[in-house]
This record gives structure tokens, sequence and C-alpha cells, in this order.
């Protein structure tokens, strides 16, 4: 039986060896004998009912600075993957969520992460569902509420609802520049704006769920100076235990 596992991802050329974790991901898969087509959203084709790719046959090496090799161009039914994963960076917007259409397709117990769950939920607006848990925290995209909201917290943190990785992130104390702020909001939209936490210079804790169940976590550090724990961004990763 033919082992394929499809990957959706940026361009090869993109990856960052030191912290992607999708190659990791392609490692893995195939030290497990599965054959990895590589393909980007712009190869994403439905003919005759079927999801049609253009994409790579792709060996990866482990610890190389050349950490891929392109076997072959393919054209490739998506039907015949075993698995296919979800792992293109964002931005969020009509080309992300168009490959979302086409996937959904495809038998939904194959694509990793679900892709109809991947258009419907705002991986940081998903998180009003729990705000007693959380620093203060409000969503907005008026600069009054943003004022507001740092007389009263003092220090805040703002991100844009579709950000990823760290970037694109503000840390405000006491003053505000509206003139930035104005420019910042039209050009990312509706913010999420919270309470900062000095605590944050002890690290977070990222955890690990498959199939409801709990099977690690990291606790990310941030550089000297810096408040973004995330690995991207200079964070380290240790492993912990959760409390």
């Amino acid at each position: 039986m033919k082992k394929n596992i499809a990957i959706q991802s940026n361009n090869l050329k993109e990856i960052n060896v030191k912290t992607d974790t999708t190659l990791l991901l392609a490692l893995e898969a195939q030290q497990r004998g599965y054959k990895i087509i590589w393909y980007e959203t712009k190869d994403l084709n439905l003919i005759k009912s079927k999801i049609i790719v253009y994409g790579k046959i792709v060996k990866f090496f482990r610890n190389k600075k050349n950490f891929y090799k392109i076997i072959k161009n393919v054209k490739f039914n998506l039907n015949d993957a075993n698995f296919i994963l979800i792992r293109q960076n964002p931005p969020f917007n009509e080309d992300y969520i168009n490959s979302t259409y086409y996937l959904d397709y495809l038998n939904p117990k194959k694509v990793i992460n679900n892709p109809t769950s991947v258009r419907n939920v705002s991986e940081k607006f998903f998180s009003s569902k729990f705000l007693k848990f959380m620093p203060e925290t409000i969503f907005t995209k008026n600069f009054n509420e943003i004022k507001i909201f740092l007389k009263r917290n003092k220090k805040i943190v703002i991100k844009p609802v579709n950000g990823y990785a760290g970037k694109n992130i503000l840390f405000l104390t006491n003053k505000l520049n509206k003139n930035n702020i104005e420019k910042y909001l039209k050009k990312f939209n509706h913010v999420m704006v919270q309470k900062y936490l000095p605590k944050v210079k002890n690290g977070d804790k990222r955890v690990f769920i498959i199939n409801g169940n709990v099977k690690g976590a990291i606790r990310r550090l941030p550089k000297k100076g810096s408040i973004l724990s995330n690995i991207c961004q200079g964070g380290v990763a240790y492993k912990t235990k959760l409390n």
C-alpha cells in the first residue's frame, strides 16, 4: 500500500530550518515510510470533482544546510493522500480562505486540521469565549477604546487579530501616539488588546493536545530585552510540566 502525505505550505525556500515545525513533521512522516508531496495554495485545482495539485515529491534531510531535495514534479490527486497537512503561514486572506474550500471536497478525516474549522475559527478571536481565564482583553478597531484601555491598565499589548508568530505586536506604556495607532489600525484592521503581564519574562507554556489528550508541553522564554516568547522571535523552548 502506498503511503503519501501531502503538505500544503509555503515555498520550500521560505522554510526556516531552526524554527519551522513543518520540517520536523515532514521528517517524522518520512521516517515512518511516507512519501512527501509538497505543494502551495496556487497549485490547487478542482477538475471533474477531484482536487488536483501540481506539487513536488520531496526528500528531507535532518541537520543539513541543504535540507531538501526535489525528486520530481508531479500532478497529484489529493484523494490519493493518506493525510493532508495545512501548514502555510498566514496572512489569513482570500487566498487562504479559498484553499479551505478546495480541501472541503476531501474526506475531513484526511485533512489536518479540518479546513472548515480553520476557516471558521479565528485563532485569536476564539479566545473571547474564555475571557474569564485571561488578562483583561478587548477586541476593537476604535482608537478611543484603546486609549481608555491603556489609561486603565498602564501597560498593554496590541496584536492584529489575524497575526501570527509574534509579528507586528505593539507594547505600549502610558503614552499613545494617535497618528501611529490609527495607521496601525488602518493596516491591520481589528486588533486584540490585552493587559500586559510582567511575568511573561518567566516564559509562557504551550501545551500539545492530540485527540483530546495532553501529550506534552514546553515553556518558552523571551530573549533578553524582549516580551515575545515566540521561537521565531528569539524565544527559547524548554521541556516543562503542567501544574
